[in-house]
């Protein structure tokens, strides 16, 4: 078998050097784009940001919402608080574990007053966020929304 890789596929034969340069083309991008993940300018930019940054909830291939940074979340109070309970252990580069204090800081980032996010507007609704522990956030609408969290 080993021999039949190294000939259809000789590069994933070969053992793995760390090091190099990947380069991805974009369209839309620029050399100038901010890596600020409240100041993507594009599709482009934002598929840079993945590469250095997560969510707490994205869709996968087929469209279901899959935790990235959340273990789980939970509406009540028909709707209006969510729960959101983190993934233990997620580090950040420096080797620092990620809190519910992180979570909070990052979101409010992104719905501040001045912030140009283009997050921001799909938080007008929020009315508070607040950590409930070390790995849980409750975030708070002003009015009920499932849309937002449930797979559709």
């Amino acid at each position: 078998m080993q021999q039949l890789e190294r000939l259809c596929c000789p590069r994933a034969a070969q053992t793995p050097t760390r090091g190099g340069k990947l380069v991805v083309g974009v369209k839309g991008g620029s050399t100038g784009d901010p890596l600020d993940p409240l100041l993507i300018p594009s599709q482009a930019a934002a598929y840079v940001t993945h590469q250095y940054a997560n969510w707490l909830v994205e869709r996968d291939v087929n469209s279901e919402l899959k935790g990235d940074l959340a273990e789980s979340w939970e509406p009540s109070d028909g709707g209006k608080k969510w729960t959101i309970r983190l993934k233990q252990g997620v580090k950040f580069h420096n080797g620092k574990e990620l809190t519910s204090e992180d979570v909070v800081y990052s979101l409010n980032r992104h719905r501040g007053a001045n912030s140009k996010s283009p997050a921001r507007p799909l938080m007008k609704q929020w009315d508070d966020v607040k950590a409930d522990g070390p790995h849980q956030i409750v975030i708070s609408l002003k009015e009920p929304d499932v849309v937002g969290f449930t797979a559709t």
